[in-house]
């Protein structure tokens, strides 16, 4: 009961006595208003997590750079940082100048405590967050990292303990209608479950609406990166996008000071989240190449439930995570493809044709970003996707709210099984 006592002191909310019962019909249906469509919603917590040394702090001072240019969000807006680790003066300013950020709209939140500048601690000072937040009228919260703003009383292991720091901080977001993203890291497991990767709670990932997470992709470069949907509760997964970490020279006092910034070079509808942390073993290629001769050879008998064509794996000795591998890449590659029947009947997969009835097939065009949207897209920067990209210019990544959405129409996230 301390820690809610406590809680209650810090948010100063007036908690209503007794049990409260809202019938259904006097709650209003309302959207969902995105700061970055489909993946970054406004009034509610988002996660970006990764490895350190990616580069999850330069995009976030990209999209810093977007929201005060007008580029996510609609209209110029103001962003407030509070980061434990990285300098504003070292890294997050040359950064914010390279990614061609408003500096007068971006604001560091610091706390003075007896003469002495520290980060902000959760929850202890939600209330004077907020007031900051309503004060710059911020549309964007960046929280880096999360973990390192926990009061010294706030276990992270803990689910119950992270969720008294991280409840405060939703009920924030809903309050100003600020978008809050948090960074997190992961640990050194082997899982492409992003749950059990992030460092810390589970309830981090659980408190989050939306958790995205940035990657090295492949797994070795020094300079190519993923930015995957790994959950979301409003919305279907969006695609993932790929950008390139570059150099930049910067001289905003005469003297050149390097630093960093991200380049959206386009995206990547056959990747995601799990396995970006788990990429393909070698090792375990034969046995994806027999399951995708299993699933060709099963189909080409006609169409079949998933089911029936995991049956036939396991009974060759194929693992399911394997057959979904290799059920996945023939699907990208458009040799095989799926459909329902009617609304109560399940996915029936099937080689791809081209004479399929209109509205039954699954339509890549409507399911994942094709060529075609790619060269026809101004707000990525790139001309002939899959092919010589432009030279490098500051792609947008959202056209004002009340134009069309920045990608294509993301895959969806429901069960193929």
């Amino acid at each position: 009961m301390g820690e809610i006592s406590d809680l209650r002191d810090e948010l100063g909310a007036a908690f209503p006595e007794g049990v409260r019962v809202v019938r259904a019909d006097e709650v209003e249906p309302q959207s969902v208003d995105w700061l970055w469509e489909g993946r970054i919603p406004r009034a509610e917590l988002t996660l970006l997590v990764g490895d350190a040394g990616l580069g999850k702090s330069a995009l976030t001072c990209d999209l810093a750079a977007r929201v005060t240019r007008g580029q996510l969000g609609g209209t110029p807006a103001d962003v407030v940082i509070a980061s434990a680790e990285d300098s504003a003066a070292h890294t997050i300013v040359p950064r914010l100048i390279a990614a061609g950020a408003r500096l007068s709209k971006v604001h560091f939140v610091t706390v003075v405590t007896d003469g002495i500048e520290g980060g902000i601690v959760l929850p202890d000072d939600i209330q004077d967050l907020q007031a900051k937040i309503i004060e710059v009228n911020a549309e964007l919260v960046i929280i880096d990292p999360v973990v390192a703003h926990l009061s010294a009383r706030i276990d992270s292991h803990r689910d119950h303990s992270v969720r008294v720091a991280l409840s405060p901080l939703a009920r924030l977001a809903a309050r100003t209608g600020a978008a809050i993203v948090g960074i997190g890291h992961l640990n050194k497991g082997d899982s492409s479950n992003v749950i059990a990767r992030i460092n810390g709670s589970t309830a981090f990932f659980a408190a989050a609406r939306s958790v995205l997470l940035f990657a090295a992709d492949p797994p070795d470069s020094e300079s190519d990166r993923a930015l995957a949907h790994a959950k979301s509760n409003l919305s279907a997964h969006a695609v993932t996008l790929r950008y390139r970490v570059e150099k930049r020279v910067i001289e905003p006092s005469g003297e050149p000071i390097e630093t960093i910034v991200l380049v959206l070079i386009g995206v990547a509808p056959e990747m995601n989240a799990g396995r970006l942390l788990r990429p393909d073993d070698p090792a375990e290629r034969p046995q994806q190449d027999m399951a995708a001769e299993t699933i060709l050879a099963e189909l080409e008998d006609g169409e079949q439930a998933w089911k029936a064509i995991t049956a036939v794996l396991k009974a060759e000795g194929i693992s399911e995570r394997t057959g979904q591998r290799a059920r996945d890449e023939l699907r990208h590659a458009g040799v095989i493809d799926r459909y329902k029947a009617g609304l109560q009947s399940g996915w029936m997969w099937r080689l791809s044709e081209d004479d399929r009835e209109p509205g039954q097939s699954e339509n890549a065009a409507q399911n994942e970003p094709s060529q075609a949207n790619f060269e026809d897209s101004h707000d990525l920067g790139v001309a002939n996707f899959g092919g010589q990209v432009n030279p490098p210019v500051r792609p947008q990544l959202e056209t004002p709210r009340s134009s069309a959405r920045f990608d294509t129409p993301p895959e969806g996230s429901g069960s193929d099984r």
